[in-house]
């Protein structure tokens, strides 16, 4: 079966049958390794656990993001290293979101890990 990469757009083969859900948002595997799909999905991978900073470019200008550990596939929209301590909800509280249907959506829409 031939399935196009919704963030490279290379066309590629898989040897199993996908849905039509996993075709819509099936990203290729050099996509995968490049933005950090597997890390974003594995928060025991976070080398800043409870949070993963995130980047993309938007019109040549960087944009900061992280993940919060449990917030699912949620992108807070700031810089991480602004952040204060104390309890999540607090810390949380007030930063802009966006929220994904999916890990592979993030990285649709030009999310790295940083």
């Amino acid at each position: 079966m031939m399935v196009g990469c919704t963030v490279c757009d290379n066309v590629v083969s898989v040897l199993s049958d996908l849905t039509d859900q996993q075709r819509s948002h099936y990203v290729c595997p050099a996509c995968v390794e490049r933005s950090g799909l597997f890390m974003m999905k594995d928060s025991g991978t976070w080398p800043g656990w409870p949070f993963l900073p995130l980047k993309k470019s938007v019109k040549g200008f960087p944009e900061c993001g992280f993940l919060v550990d449990d917030g699912g596939p949620v992108t807070y929209l700031g810089n991480v290293f602004e952040l204060k301590s104390g309890p999540m909800k607090d810390v949380v509280a007030g930063i802009p979101t966006k929220e994904y249907g999916s890990f592979e959506a993030i990285v649709e829409d030009g999310w790295v890990v940083d």
